[in-house]
């Protein structure tokens, strides 16, 4: 029971999953009925709002139905916004316009701010892989191309091409809302290589094979290609490098499971091809 402490904390905090609103302009009533206890409140409209992933505890906060009546629960109830309470004496209020209801939970922990916080009641770990997901197209590391010859150098035609990328290592990322998070690991498989030319690319398991150095090959790599036409005139070939991440994730009430593949491309990369025939040149 946690009333006596949550009306100390009535400068109540703006937290992940919701905003508690202030006292001011709010009055309520509290009736019984068949689904517990209906608070009738007048409460400016708010906007729920997503706070800082922080790692703390939840816990329901109980507001005592056996002591409706009293001070402390009143306090916690016109400050808090409680719309109705349940037969176990768990508060809510309405949710956003077609949202879920909210549920009233006590935060507390060494990284955030003790006090009471709403939190949907359609809240869920898996409902937060929509925008892990989103996050990861958008922050996954591009490829980090390793061609030869140098695209500073440009090359010429009929002198094979050979195309690698770093190894971006294995990428961890959690999303957390409230009590629940969502973490997804993501690993490179391979990565695709289009040359800028009709129906030229390659598809190339992990980060490819750089080109030996000293070796004096003219051919192409095990990843590569090469050009039999000079590129235009100011109008370089451009090679683009899509790498291709196999995402699996784990959620905080310890389901696993697959995102599938994340691809991430790269700006293109201006190719400048020369006709002059080289045979075993070093690079």
């Amino acid at each position: 029971m946690r009333v006596a402490v949550a009306a100390a904390c009535i400068a109540i905090v703006m937290g992940t999953g919701g905003a508690i609103a202030s006292a001011k302009d709010r009055s309520s009533n509290v009736f019984s009925s068949s689904d517990g206890y209906v608070v009738t409140t007048y409460r400016r409209g708010e906007q729920q709002s997503f706070g800082s992933p922080v790692d703390c505890s939840y816990a329901v906060q109980t507001l005592g139905i056996d002591s409706i009546d009293s001070s402390g629960t009143r306090s916690v109830i016109a400050s808090a916004g409680v719309e109705r309470i349940d037969d176990n004496g768990i508060g809510y209020r309405s949710g956003a316009d077609g949202e879920a209801d909210l549920k009233l939970l006590f935060r507390s922990g060494a990284d955030c701010t003790d006090g009471l916080i709403w939190v949907s009641t359609g809240l869920t770990a898996a409902s937060l892989l929509p925008a892990l997901t989103q996050r990861l197209e958008r922050t996954l590391p591009l490829p980090v191309p390793n061609i030869s010859p140098d695209p500073s150098i440009g090359s010429f035609a009929n002198l094979g091409l050979w195309v690698a990328i770093d190894d971006p290592g294995v990428i961890i990322d959690r999303l957390t809302d409230g009590p629940v998070w969502a973490e997804a690991r993501a690993t490179l498989t391979g990565f695709r290589i289009d040359y800028g030319v009709e129906d030229a690319f390659d598809e190339c398991t992990g980060t490819g094979t750089p080109y030996p150095e000293g070796s004096n090959d003219p051919d192409e790599g095990p990843c590569g290609y090469t050009y039999t036409q000079r590129s235009p005139d100011d109008s370089p070939y451009q090679i683009t490098i899509t790498s291709h991440y196999d995402v699996t994730y784990t959620l905080s009430a310890g389901d696993p499971g697959t995102l599938g593949t994340i691809d991430r491309a790269s700006t293109p990369i201006a190719y400048d091809v020369d006709e002059v025939q080289v045979i075993g040149t070093g690079r």
